[in-house]
């Protein structure tokens, strides 16, 4: 079959550019398309900022196989979908807008203006100005540079807060700012403190328990009940922070601004 755009695919699904639609049991679920030479095999992936996304390693996107993989993965599919969506309405609760960036948990309109005489960021209280050289700017290059700009001003932020969190309290030899994955924040044996950039864009009182987490582990290398007794003793409220990160957690793993699509 020749690809092109606007084409129908066996009448149950219609596929235009790279986005596309088809209908599983009645319910039209949406979905894009997008080329990943760092995968070996076609696959579906799904996510609060992209939806349902078809990934494929070639240079030849092969809408049929799209089709049908999405099919033949219904059920997983609208598993996902009802988990996605379910994410995607808790972000709707702390960003309203599509280009905007969280920053300390305050969403800040994203204005991009092009053909600059120099790249800069610069923000306001409300808002977040960046400029670049070139007239027609990727989105991918925008979320780059803001993602370097969040995680020099989380570098300089938590270096410092940490230390204030901890003055007087506790020993810490060391803190530094890492891209990590999985983790909020760590702390070793020698009492170093890392504490993950994302944090940045969740509000205070949130990133402040993921510190004063770490801290405590700086007494006690563990999760017994004396670490949490320490833990209340400082941060009288972590349930409620906890409980934030349970329902918005996630949502700081995704694109810095492209979080509404």
């Amino acid at each position: 079959m020749q690809e092109g755009s606007g084409q129908r695919l066996e009448q149950t699904g219609f596929l235009t550019g790279d986005r596309g639609s088809v209908y599983l049991d009645e319910q039209c679920v949406h979905f894009s398309i997008k080329k990943n030479y760092r995968i070996k095999r076609s696959r579906l992936v799904a996510s609060p900022d992209e939806g349902l996304v078809f990934e494929t390693p070639g240079e030849r996107v092969n809408a049929r196989q799209a089709f049908r993989m999405i099919c033949d993965q219904k059920d997983w599919v609208k598993r996902v979908l009802k988990k996605v969506n379910k994410k995607r309405g808790a972000l709707f609760d702390i960003k309203q807008h599509k280009s905007s960036v969280l920053v300390l948990g305050r969403e800040k309109i994203l204005e991009v203006r092009t053909s600059q005489a120099k790249e800069y960021i610069f923000e306001t209280a409300d808002r977040v100005m960046v400029g670049l050289v070139g007239q027609d700017v990727a989105p991918d290059l925008v979320e780059a540079r803001l993602t370097r700009w969040l995680f020099e001003k989380a570098r300089r932020y938590f270096e410092i807060r940490v230390r204030m969190l901890g003055h007087g309290r506790f020993d810490i030899s060391h803190v530094s700012v890492r891209d990590q994955k999985t983790l909020w924040g760590s702390c070793s044996m020698r009492k170093k403190i890392s504490i993950n950039w994302r944090l940045i864009m969740a509000p205070r009182f949130a990133s402040d328990y993921i510190i004063i987490h770490e801290l405590c582990h700086t007494h006690h290398m563990n999760h017994s009940a004396k670490y949490w007794e320490r833990v209340k003793e400082y941060y009288p409220a972590y349930r409620e922070a906890e409980q934030w990160f349970k329902k918005y957690g996630a949502l700081l793993h995704v694109g810095v601004y492209c979080g509404l699509v």
